[in-house]
């Protein structure tokens, strides 16, 4: 047989196909890396893999028992407010919100200067602590303090002193910040009818629960439940027929008095003071247009830290202090007539001025905005009335809340 009729490989032909071989598989891994790569983003953003980041918390929050964060930390995927605040101890401002798991309005809550939120519960025998727990939770992930105000359904016949405060020794465990305990019990919408009496809150109520809370959380502020302001029942405790039903309560002036002598003082932080009535400059004591020339204290600032003050000698928490206006919504409810005399621009000039001076005074610790954002529920509710958050989403208040919680 002839070297020309041999099948087989020459060593230089050896080498040019593996060398061919190497090439091929190289161009091929090359172009399969390139895809992979691509698909996933490349590194051009310098971002790990994520879902697109949202301002808006999620529907829900829950998290285990033994997971219970004791200190405010941002919530994933939601972004900072280029303005915000922290309670420097001494004074603090907050607003209210539905008690839901979505914070509809973070970041101008914080560019108003509000480091802290306020829930509200309506307890009832049988409701779990889950549900201020989430709450808690939530508030602190969103990075606000939390005061949960726990108040009773309306009207009610009797109390269930023992359960009430087996849920606050169980709300506690979670660390809120702040606890109202109750709401405007000088009357009987919110306390039986049979019971209204100062005392009867501080020993049935008031007491046992700062006992309660202290014992698991001592730096939780215990808040006294806010009286409604009022002067209908003559200075005194009694009833008044309304034309449409019988009204049982006590002027707050009188049940602070019984407060104060059941020993109150010893069982709080703070004193809950309810301000929402107001019509005029913070400064005034006269001029409000439901004044009938008496120049009652519940119509006006001042007056009504000048009563509640030096009553207990104790800082004041203002868990509800607002300015209604019906601008922007027509006829006002019939309940609320002065709210047709009120622009929004001077509600929110009133609210900062107000803040101001409570800053200012070293006789407030804490003023929780009545509202941030309530819709109103029926024609005779004023709630969206109150509210800093006005129609179109505007807030006319913020700028003004701001400037008085950082000006010297």
């Amino acid at each position: 047989m002839s070297p020309s009729g041999n099948r087989g490989l020459t060593p230089k032909q050896l080498r040019m196909y593996l060398l061919g071989w190497f090439g091929v598989s190289a161009v091929a891994a090359i172009c399969v890396f390139a895809v992979i790569f691509a698909a996933f983003g490349g590194l051009s953003s310098g971002n790990p893999i994520t879902s697109k980041p949202t301002t808006r918390p999620p529907a829900s929050v829950t998290q285990p028992a033994a997971a219970t964060p004791t200190t405010p930390a941002p919530a994933a995927g939601v972004s900072p407010t280029p303005r915000s605040l922290q309670d420097d101890g001494k004074f603090a401002l907050g607003g209210q919100i539905q008690p839901y798991q979505i914070i509809e309005h973070r970041d101008q809550m914080f560019s108003a200067g509000m480091s802290w939120v306020k829930f509200q519960i309506v307890w009832k025998p049988g409701l779990q602590a889950r549900a201020a727990r989430d709450l808690i939770i939530f508030a602190h992930q969103q990075s606000f303090k939390v005061l949960v105000s726990v108040k009773g359904d309306v009207n009610p016949a009797s109390i269930d002193f023992a359960a009430y405060l087996d849920f606050i020794n169980r709300m506690v465990s979670d660390k809120p910040d702040a606890v109202e305990i109750w709401n405007e019990m000088n009357f009987d919408k919110e306390w039986p009818a049979t019971d209204i009496n100062g005392g009867s809150y501080v020993t049935k109520m008031l007491a046992p629960a700062y006992q309660a809370i202290k014992a698991k959380s001592p730096d939780t502020l215990v808040i006294t439940g806010a009286p409604t302001p009022t002067g209908a029942f003559g200075g005194a405790c009694g009833s008044i027929d309304t034309g449409v039903s019988v009204v049982a309560g006590c002027d707050d002036n009188f049940y602070l008095k019984q407060m104060r002598d059941a020993g109150a003082a010893n069982y709080a932080d703070c004193i809950g003071v309810h301000f929402n009535s107001g019509a005029t400059s913070p400064s005034a004591s006269t001029g409000h247009p439901n004044d009938d020339g008496t120049g009652h204290y519940s119509w006006y600032y001042q007056p009504m830290v000048d009563l509640y003050y030096p009553m207990f000698n104790k800082p004041l928490c203002f868990t509800e202090l607002g300015y209604v206006s019906s601008e922007g919504f027509g006829t006002p409810p019939v309940n609320f007539p002065w709210a047709s005399k009120v622009t929004v621009a001077q509600q929110a000039q009133w609210l900062g001025d107000t803040v101001s001076i409570a800053r200012k005074s070293g006789k407030v610790r804490l003023v929780m905005i009545w509202n941030v954002d309530f819709p109103s529920d029926a024609p005779d509710d004023p709630k969206s009335m109150y509210a800093i958050i006005r129609p179109g989403d505007a807030c006319p208040a913020c700028d003004p809340l701001w400037a008085a919680m950082t000006r010297p």
